[in-house]
């Protein structure tokens, strides 16, 4: 199927040919030569769990999907039992598909109210691992419980650290508050300029209805000293506050391409995962690797594709007292069969006469289940999202000369040294 996007950046036509491949008009590719091309659905098996610590939180977000950490079924706190038995999971699938890297994902709720289970786990696991096996740790964390102990253990451990954080003290504090009301900046402030000399902490900002600027949330978060950053809308965000998100998420590349060429080096990942795909023509056909490597164990051992399922019936797969390997197995040669028959044989759906196809990979699975209640159908505001990020992220690669484009390649690669996100 011809699927392709006509560009012109400075007089000069250019076109997208939705096999990630950018060519001028007379056929000169903008691309890095001799990249593979690679169609993309990794079939390692699982290698990373998240594990849903306590359902419990000491903030009270706005905006939390979470129900303010509780989920569906109330305040609860994982046993030493259930981690046990999800790690045993983790490593035994390690030794059956040849891992040799795996990754333990703490979140919650806050997953810091649960520290002593934490250190459990990563005890546990670096002592019954094997020699060869390397263990990567996330902690997804709203930042407030942080102290010398507990950064010196994660320092140790080489935690990879993602803290929900939207801004500026107005910004930040105009969700992200204390059951009392009160903000939580002043407090997580003192916390990040201590881990931001260990750690290249990742700032997760949440899209809202209070904060729709993402180029003034970066830029306050860059002034404060972050050099990396994740976004992703609140689904609550009304039609006129998305339109004006948009218009700062346009605004923010034409600051990227500026920081760019004056070498000062951030890394937002929304834009690099989707230039590395294109400079690399990685073709995935997959939003996210939920329920094919990744999966969520809820806090009485659930087991779902992702941590914004728990408690969610339809999404169930089993507990971990009695699922095994084989059947998570099962479920993933499902998925796989189900993602492939969708977004490569249906031929008539939207999606599939699109010259973006391969950089997507389709609709976030919850978010098309709350929408749509099914698991791949498109949300057409994330899809109107993701088209500028690809089409401003293309324009961004062409603008780029080929030493600027290197350069910049090999300073993310220093950002990216022992990091990783899910």
């Amino acid at each position: 199927m011809n699927r392709v996007w006509n560009f012109e950046i400075d007089s000069i036509k250019y076109v997208f040919d939705g096999n990630n491949i950018i060519i001028k008009k007379e056929n000169n590719i903008k691309n890095i030569e001799n990249a593979d091309e690679t169609i993309f659905i990794d079939k390692k098996g699982l290698r990373t769990l998240a594990l849903n610590v306590i359902n419990d939180c000491n903030l009270k977000c706005d905006y939390c999907f979470a129900n303010f950490g509780y989920y569906k079924d109330g305040k609860t706190v994982m046993k030493f039992e259930i981690a046990k038995k999800a790690v045993d999971l983790l490593l035994n699938s390690a030794i059956e598909n040849g891992n040799k890297e795996i990754t333990i994902a703490f979140f919650g709720g806050e997953p810091l109210l649960n520290f002593d289970l934490i250190k459990k786990v990563v005890d546990y696991a670096e002592k019954t691992k094997s020699d060869n096996l390397e263990i990567k740790y996330l902690i997804t964390t709203n930042g407030t419980l942080f102290d010398l102990e507990k950064i010196k253990f994660m320092k140790k451990y080489k935690f990879q650290i993602t803290l929900s954080i939207d801004g500026g003290k107005e910004l930040h504090n105009s969700n992200r508050k204390f059951i009392n009301g009160k903000g939580s900046f002043e407090v997580i402030q003192n916390n990040f300029e201590l881990l931001l000399k260990s750690f290249v902490v990742n700032a997760r900002i949440t899209i809202n209805n209070k904060n729709y600027n993402i180029l003034k949330s970066i830029k306050e978060l860059k002034n404060l000293g972050f050099r990396r950053f994740t976004f992703a809308p609140d689904y609550n965000l009304s039609q006129e506050n998305f339109e004006k998100y948009l218009e700062s998420l346009s605004s923010l590349f034409e600051y990227y391409y500026n920081l760019i060429l004056k070498k000062e080096y951030i890394d937002i990942t929304n834009i690099t995962r989707v230039l590395m795909n294109i400079l690399f023509r990685i073709k995935k056909i997959n939003h996210c690797n939920a329920g094919l490597t990744y999966f969520s164990v809820a806090t009485n051992g659930n087991i779902y594709r992702c941590p914004r399922f728990t408690d969610e019936k339809d999404f169930l797969l089993g507990n971990i007292n009695n699922l095994e390997i084989k059947d998570i197995n099962y479920h993933i040669k499902k998925l796989r069969k189900n993602i492939i028959n969708y977004h490569m044989n249906s031929l008539t759906h939207k999606c599939n006469k699109c010259p973006f196809l391969f950089l997507c990979g389709g609709a976030c699975y919850h978010y098309s289940y709350i929408n749509n209640k099914t698991e791949f159908d498109v949300v057409e505001r994330e899809c109107t999202e993701k088209t500028l990020i690809y089409e401003e992220t293309i324009k961004l690669i062409t603008k780029l000369n080929v030493e600027q484009r290197k350069d910049f390649i090999l300073s993310l690669k220093t950002i990216w040294k022992n990091t990783k996100l899910l």
